[in-house]
C-alpha cells in the first residue's frame, strides 16, 4: 500500500486497516505514504510467518496498536528509510528471526525511527528486541516487556538530534536477553527492571551533553537491577565520546566497564573524559581487544581514586566481574593495548592511571604527544611502546614487572622520560633503538641501571637494564638513588615550595641564572621535559592554593595561532612598541619571548604592564642586542585584550630610525611554542616600515575621535617638518612638530584634544626636504565629546 507518486495528494492515506489477518506474505504489510500521516491507526493486525519482514513502513507517520506480529523470517516491524515515523502501542512482537522492532538507517538515507513504543511485549526475537540506531529524533520506550531476545533488549542511540532530551527508557521489564538489557547513547533510564541479561546496561556513542540532564552521562533513578550474568558490569561498544564513569546506577557498588566485543574507539575530533575511579576491563570476548584513541582523551584520576585499565580476569579492581572465581590470575597479554595515535590525540593524558596485563599497556604512535604522569604500567609484555613519530612525556610513574618497561623504536621521537621508578622488569627497564634522554629516574637500585652497551657503561649497576640497539646512546645520568629523589616545585632544593622557587624559574628562562640538572627536574612541574614560564605560574598557583598539586599536563592541545593571538607594532619618534593581544581562546598564565635587535639602536627595553598582567611577576633581561622576557601569574588572562606590551626606546643618535633589525626569535604562551609563526608575523609588520617612495599625510585615526587621535605621515627623504592643528576659523590650537629635522621614514603623532571643544579641526604638515623638495598638505578631522 503506498501513495503512488509520493505527492501528498493521493487517497491512500485515508485507507483503514483494522482487524486484519495477514499470513505467509513476502513482507506481510508494506506501506509508503509519501511522508504523510496515515490517518488511522493500524489496529488489531495479526501478521504471521512473512518471508521477509512482518511489516515494512516507509515515508510516513504511522501508529500500530493492539497488534501481533510474529514468526517473520527477518524483522517484526521495520521502520524503513526515508523518515518513517512509527509509534507502537499495546502490541506483541515475538519470535521473529531478526529484530523485533528495527529502525533502519544507512549513510545515504534518513533513519526510520520508533517515536514511541509503549505497553507492548517484545520477546523471543532472534536479534535485538528493539534496535533503533543513529536516530535524529527523540525516542521513548516505556512500560514494555522485553524478554528472551537473542541479542540486546534495547539497542537505541540518537545522534544529531535537535532536542536535548532525546532518549527516554522508563518502566520497562527487560529480562533474560542474551546481550545487554539496554545498549544506549545518553539516555534517561528510570524505573526499569533489568534481570537475567548478560549485563544490565551498555554504552556507546555520545555519552553526555552539557546543559542537559545528561551533562554527566545517563540519568538513572528507581531502577531494579539484579541477577544479571555480569551484574555490576557496564558494557562498552564501538565509539565513545563525552564523559565516562561520572554516573552509574545507584545500586552498583563496585562497577567495571567491559568492552562487549571488539575495539573501543575515541574517534578523531571527539573527546572522552574518564572519571576518577573508573575501572575498564578488557578481554571478555578476545585477547586482541584495543582501546583506540584517535581523538582527545583525558584520563585523570586522583591519588586515592585511580583509573584502571586491566584484564577481565583481574579481580584486584572491581572484584570478580566475570564471576569466574577469585583464584583466577591473569597473564601478560590477556588483552591487547591502549593505542594512542594521530595528531588529534595530542594533549591526551593519563594521570593516576593503572594499566596492566595487556600485551602493550600503552602503544603510542603516529606523531602523538601524550602524557603519562603519576601512573602505573605493569605486568605486560611491553609497558610503554613509543613508535612512528610519537613524542610522549612519561614521568613520576611506576614501570615494573613487564618484560620490557619502555621500548622506544627507531621511528619514535625523543620522549621525555624522567622521575620514574623502573624495577623488576625482566629483560630491560628501557629498550631503545634510537638515541634517548632518560635522566633523573630510579632504576630499582642505588647503583643505577645495568648498562653494558654504548659510550656510558654501568656494568656495576644492579638496577633494571638499559638495552641499547645499534650505535645509539642513552643519557641516563644523573639517575636517582632512591624512589623519592626530587620534590617537584622545590627549585631551591630547600625542602619546601615557595614563591622564591617561581622566581628562580623566571630567572632561568631569561638566562640570568642557570639551574642545575636536578633543579631543572624540580622546576619542570608541567611535565613536558623543559623549564618554562608556565612552570613558574604553576608554582605560584600552588603556593597560594589555587591548585592542590602540579597538573603534569605537559602538552597542551594544538591551537591555531590565528585563534590564539594577534600582533601589532607602533613606531613613534622615540620608541618602537610590540603589542601581543590575546583573543581569549584559552586562559593564559605565562609567556616568554626573545627579541634580537641591533645593539646600538635601542637604549632601553621595558615591559609595559597591561590590564591583564599588571599583577604578574616578570623579568626582562636585555643585553648585547638580545632581550629575553618571562612573565607568569596566578590569575589567568582570559579576555580578548592586550596581553604583552614591550617597548623599545631608541637611543638619541638613532631616533626616527626604521625598526627593520628587530626580530622575534621565540614566543611561548603558556607552554605553546609559537616562535616560527610569530617571527614571520613580526617580520611582515616591520616590512611596512620600509622607506616610502613619496611624501604623504594620512587621514587621522580614529576619526571622529575623543579625545586622542593618531596622525601618520611618510617622508622619502630627510627634511625639516612642521605639523600644526587649526580650528574651524583658522586659529592655531596646537603645534605637534616645529621645524624639526627628521630622517626619512614613517611617523605617528598623537594629539590629545581634551583641552579644546568639540568640532571640526584641520591639521597641516609642511616638509622642507634637504635636497630642496617641498611638501604641504591639509586634512580635516572631527572631535566629538
Amino acid at each position: 500500500m503506498y501513495d503512488r507518486y509520493d505527492d501528498n495528494t493521493g487517497l491512500a492515506k485515508h485507507s483503514e486497516l483494522a482487524h486484519v489477518v495477514i499470513n505467509y506474505g513476502n513482507n506481510g504489510l508494506y506501506m509508503s505514504m509519501g511522508q504523510q500521516l496515515f490517518a488511522d491507526e493500524l489496529n488489531e493486525l495479526q501478521v504471521s510467518s512473512s518471508y521477509g519482514d512482518g511489516i515494512q513502513l516507509l515515508k510516513g507517520k504511522y501508529t500500530v496498536t493492539n497488534s501481533v506480529i510474529e514468526n517473520s523470517r527477518y524483522h517484526g516491524i521495520r521502520a524503513y528509510y526515508e523518515d518513517a515515523d512509527v509509534t507502537v502501542r499495546g502490541s506483541t512482537i515475538r519470535n521473529n528471526g531478526s529484530h523485533g522492532l528495527y529502525g533502519a538507517h544507512s549513510s545515504n538515507n534518513p533513519s526510520g525511527f520508533f517515536r514511541e513504543v509503549s505497553n507492548s511485549t517484545i520477546e523471543g526475537n532472534g536479534g535485538d528486541g528493539i534496535r533503533n540506531v543513529n536516530s535524529s529524533n527523540p525516542l521513548t520506550f516505556q512500560a514494555n516487556r522485553i524478554n528472551d531476545n537473542g541479542s540486546h533488549g534495547i539497542w537505541a542511540t540518537v545522534s544529531g538530534a535537535a532536542t536535548d532530551t532525546v532518549l527516554t527508557i522508563s518502566g520497562n521489564a527487560i529480562r533474560n536477553n542474551v546481550g545487554s538489557g539496554i545498549l544506549t547513547s545518553r539516555a534517561i533510564i528510570v524505573d526499569d527492571t533489568l534481570e537475567y541479561n548478560k549485563m544490565a546496561i551498555s554504552l556507546t556513542g555520545e555519552l553526555s551533553k552539557a546543559g542537559t540532564i545528561n551533562e554527566n552521562g545517563n540519568f538513572y533513578e528507581g531502577n531494579q537491577i539484579a541477577n544479571n550474568q555480569l551484574n555490576e558490569a557496564i558494557g562498552l561498544y564501538s565509539s565513545l565520546e563525552g564523559k565516562l564513569g561520572f554516573t552509574t546506577p545507584t545500586s552498583f557498588v563496585d562497577p567495571a566497564y567491559v568492552p562487549l566485543s571488539g575495539d573501543i574507539h575515541v574517534s578523531a575530533d571527539d573527546t572522552l573524559t574518564i572519571a576518577p575511579g573508573t575501572v575498564v576491563k578488557s578481554g571478555l570476548k578476545a585477547t586482541n581487544e584495543e582501546f583506540i584513541v584517535n581523538g582527545y582523551l583525558n584520563a585523570s584520576g586522583t591519588v586515592d581514586d585511580k583509573i584502571v585499565f586491566t584484564s577481565i580476569l583481574d579481580d584486584t579492581y572491581a572484584g570478580d566481574t566475570n564471576r569466574d572465581g577469585t583464584e583466577t590470575v591473569p597473564e601478560r597479554g590477556n588483552w591487547h593495548r591502549i593505542l594512542v595515535d594521530g595528531e588529534q590525540s595530542v594533549g591526551s593524558q593519563f594521570k593516576h592511571v593503572i594499566a596492566r596485563y595487556a600485551n602493550t599497556n600503552f602503544h603510542l604512535s603516529d606523531n602523538t604527544e601524550v602524557v603519562i604522569d603519576s601512573s602505573y604500567s605493569s605486568n605486560a609484555n611491553t609497558g610503554i611502546y613509543s613508535y612512528s613519530g610519537a613524542k610522549p612525556t612519561i614521568r613520576n610513574s611506576e614501570i615494573h614487572h613487564n618484560q620490557y618497561g619502555i621500548n622506544v623504536a627507531s621511528s619514535s621521537a625523543d620522549p621525555n622520560i624522567h622521575l620514574n621508578n623502573f624495577y623488576d622488569n625482566d629483560d630491560a627497564g628501557l629498550y631503545v633503538s634510537r638515541t634517548v634522554t632518560a635522566t633523573n629516574n630510579y632504576w630499582g637500585d642505588a647503583s643505577g641501571p645495568f648498562v653494558d652497551q654504548g659510550s656510558d657503561l654501568n656494568v656495576e649497576g644492579n638496577g633494571d637494564r638499559i638495552y641499547i640497539s645499534g650505535s645509539n646512546e642513552v643519557s641516563y645520568r644523573p639517575f636517582l638513588t632512591d624512589r623519592t629523589g626530587i620534590l617537584l616545585g622545590d627549585v631551591s632544593e630547600e625542602g619546601s615550595i615557595s614563591a622564591y622557587d617561581g622566581s628562580l624559574v623566571l630567572q632561568h628562562v631569561v638566562d640570568m641564572i642557570a639551574l642545575s640538572a636536578t633543579q631543572q627536574a624540580a622546576a619542570d612541574v608541567s611535565g613536558d621535559g623543559s623549564v618554562a614560564a608556565m612552570d613558574a605560574s604553576y608554582i605560584l598557583q600552588y603556593v597560594v592554593g589555587s591548585i592542590s598539586g602540579f597538573p603534569g599536563a605537559g602538552k597542551i592541545r594544538k591551537v591555531d595561532p590565528e585563534e590564539l593571538y594577534d600582533m601589532e607594532t607602533v613606531v613613534t619618534e622615540n620608541h618602537y612598541d610590540l603589542v601581543i593581544r590575546s583573543k581569549g581562546a584559552i586562559p593564559l598564565y605565562a609567556a616568554e619571548l626573545n627579541i634580537d635587535y641591533e645593539q646600538g639602536l635601542i637604549e632601553d627595553v621595558e615591559l609595559v604592564k597591561t590590564s591583564q598582567t599588571r599583577k604578574w611577576s616578570n623579568i626582562v633581561n636585555a643585553r648585547e642586542g638580545i632581550a629575553k622576557v618571562a612573565l607568569a601569574g596566578i590569575e589567568a588572562a582570559e579576555k580578548e585584550d592586550d596581553f604583552i606590551h614591550l617597548r623599545f626606546t631608541f637611543s638619541d643618535e638613532n631616533k626616527n630610525k626604521l625598526p627593520g633589525d628587530i626580530q622575534l626569535t621565540s614566543l611561548k604562551l603558556n607552554d605553546i611554542d609559537l616562535g616560527e609563526t610569530a617571527g614571520e608575523q613580526l617580520e611582515n609588520l616591520n616590512k611596512e616600515f620600509e622607506l616610502p617612495e613619496t611624501f604623504s599625510l594620512e587621514q587621522n585615526y580614529p576619526n571622529p575621535f575623543n579625545p586622542t587621535t593618531t596622525i601618520q605621515y611618510k617622508m622619502p627623504v630627510s627634511g625639516k617638518v612642521t605639523v600644526k592643528v587649526y580650528n574651524a576659523i583658522g586659529r592655531q590650537v596646537a603645534v605637534l612638530v616645529n621645524e624639526k629635522l627628521q630622517q626619512a621614514g614613517l611617523y605617528n603623532l598623537s594629539w590629545d584634544g581634551s583641552s579644546v571643544s568639540s568640532g571640526v579641526y584641520f591639521y597641516r604638515i609642511s616638509i622642507a626636504g634637504e635636497a630642496g623638495q617641498n611638501f604641504t598638505q591639509v586634512k580635516k578631522m572631527t572631535l566629538i565629546k
